[in-house]
């Protein structure tokens, strides 16, 4: 029967405290127990220290439950539940201490419930506070974007079929709002969003607004005015009549490169990223030579200012790896990716790193034309990152393509198939990438191996309407190759 936390909570209080928790566990508001209020009077007795607690529990069960035998499981049940009221004092009292905090949270709450008096009372009470105290930038564009003549009331949910990053869409507005304002003090976690916290009323904000006549508005100059003009971009790029803008990418390129100056690189990581995103949304619909080359630079960038080295994180982490030695691959700089290779496989966790080298090393031999040292890497692949699962099945269809080893690569497609199907640890975006991969494979076997090389046209008219596919650079190679043989055929018929 520990008491741990219970007591190492307890010990924090001020005697104050103490006294006004006591006047919490009172209250039905917050707690419908009487036993959990007699279990305090008796714990506390041996505040601060607790020393005696210990050897007290099972004295403390018998006053507390006076008719009942000692009960483990009861009194630990009743300690964690009085641990947890404890949490949700201190909680409520460090936030109702934060007045800027309560004061945009008490707006947030006013405006969702439509009480649209008592939120315009409460804007300018909030404004004057703001004024008096000198908060900081972060409070002033809440109050300003609140103000603005553009927001009336917060629309309703948002048309999901005019956003793009489908997962991730809710963190991405939040995360350029947390990040590009600086808000160190993190009003709004971008960590912890749902449909029911500030972070997710602030998207609804930014799509109720002009936010280049809100930009224009504002007037910042230096430093915030680049953020500023930063963030409008970021906001704009994911829209669909955008999404292929490379002039509008470029131009957001450049102003986050000399925006760098100002900020931390641990900040500069999440841009980055971010600006990662954008290549991988517009891969596909158009010219994807052109961003995977602007997403090799980013990582190039990334690499050279050690960016990466602000993470949180001990080791490289895999899942960069295989970003950083794909994409290397892909624009065909090989020894650059060989280097990568070797050079940051040390830099990974020792428990984890071999599977992820093997694949790289062999998606780096299979774009050299080396098949048949492809097969032995990727058969040596352990399955660490559960992503390898299907890299190395994807990578082996290729190379049995390549090889002509058809029946080979019918084999395991059925196989392959079903865990697709089955498997939790994809999302259904990328199940769907995966699928349409298989499905056009199929097709390019099928006109393989019947050499009615014409089908070709019809697939990649297919492919073209349904971009979203995994290995999209090697279906579409592989279907010009079979309409270049289309072609030589004609020629010698």
């Amino acid at each position: 029967m520990k008491a741990n936390n219970l007591t190492n909570l307890l010990s924090s209080f001020s005697k104050d405290e103490v006294k006004e928790f006591r006047k919490f566990l009172e209250s039905p508001l917050h707690n419908g127990s009487g036993i959990l209020l007699s279990l305090y009077d008796e714990i506390i007795k041996d505040y601060p220290a607790f020393v005696n607690l210990e050897t007290r529990l099972n004295k403390i069960f018998s006053k507390v439950y006076p008719d009942k035998k000692v009960n483990d499981a009861l009194i630990r049940k009743n300690i964690s539940n009085l641990t947890k009221l404890g949490e949700k004092y201190i909680t409520l009292l460090h936030f109702q201490n934060d007045e800027p905090r309560y004061a945009l949270t008490k707006l947030w709450a006013l405006k969702k419930r439509k009480l649209e008096t008592l939120h315009r009372q409460s804007l300018e009470s909030t404004s004057k506070l703001f004024d008096e105290r000198g908060y900081k930038l972060e409070f002033r564009y809440f109050l300003n974007v609140e103000k603005s003549e553009h927001h009336t009331y917060i629309r309703g949910k948002i048309e999901d079929g005019n956003r793009l990053f489908p997962e991730t869409s809710n963190s991405f507005v939040v995360y350029a709002f947390n990040k590009f304002v600086d808000m160190n003090d993190k009003i709004f976690s971008h960590s912890t969003l749902t449909g029911d916290h500030p972070e997710f009323y602030l998207e609804h904000l930014f799509n109720s607004i002009d936010l280049q006549k809100f930009a224009s508005q504002i007037k910042l100059s230096g430093a915030e005015g680049k953020m500023l003009n930063i963030l409008v971009m970021m906001v704009e790029m994911p829209k669909k009549e955008n999404v292929n803008d490379k002039e509008l990418f470029i131009k957001l390129r450049d102003a986050m490169y000399d925006y760098f100056l100002h900020i931390n690189k641990e900040t500069q990581l999440g841009y980055l990223v971010r600006l990662r995103c954008f290549c991988d949304v517009a891969f596909g619909k158009t010219d994807y030579e052109f961003w995977h080359r602007e997403e090799f630079k980013i990582y190039q960038y990334m690499l050279e200012n050690k960016i990466f080295e602000a993470s949180y994180y001990k080791y490289f982490m895999l899942v960069w790896y295989r970003s950083i030695a794909s994409i290397a691959i892909a624009v065909k700089e090989f020894q650059w990716a060989e280097n990568f290779i070797e050079e940051y496989y040390h830099k990974m966790n020792p428990v984890e790193r071999d599977g992820i080298y093997k694949y790289s090393k062999g998606l780096l031999r299979f774009h050299q034309g080396v098949y048949e040292e492809t097969m032995k890497l990727i058969e040596e692949v352990d399955f660490v990152h559960f992503r390898l699962k299907f890299d190395v099945r994807i990578l082996k269809l290729k190379v049995f393509y390549a090889l002509g080893y058809y029946d080979n690569a019918k084999y395991i497609l059925d196989a392959f198939r079903h865990m697709v199907k089955v498997s939790s640890e994809i999302n259904e975006n990328t199940r769907k990438r995966i699928n349409l991969f298989l499905k056009y494979y199929v097709k390019l076997l099928r006109i393989k191996e019947s050499a009615n090389y014409y089908e070709a046209k019809l697939l990649q008219d297919d492919v073209k309407n349904n971009p979203n596919c995994e290995q999209l650079t090697w279906i579409n190679e592989s279907i010009s190759d079979l309409i270049a043989s289309a072609g030589r055929k004609k020629k010698v018929s």
